[in-house]
């Protein structure tokens, strides 16, 4: 069973809510406007996939440093979104 909001819900934590301003005239938003249903499920599941892809990497490194006995400290994370 998935957990509620899996996976952007980690990555939110992870960033910090402070750092994801939304705004109703973000150019990237606008532009998601005159796009098809098609079109935004495909962007939606392709987000999705890179979400993941990003969680398990993060747990992998995760999962490595406790191995060596390495403490761990939270990840620095940044984004960026290619247009």
């Amino acid at each position: 069973m998935k957990a509620k909001g899996f996976p952007f819900a980690p990555l939110l934590r992870l960033l910090g809510n402070e750092e994801i301003a939304v705004s109703l005239t973000d150019p990237y938003l606008l532009g998601l406007g005159g796009k098809t249903d098609k079109s935004l499920r495909g962007l939606e599941q392709s987000l999705r996939e890179q979400a993941v892809d990003v969680l398990k990497r993060l747990d992998s490194a995760r999962k490595r440093l406790l191995a060596v006995g390495t403490p761990t400290k939270a990840p620095i994370v940044s984004t960026s979104v290619l247009r």
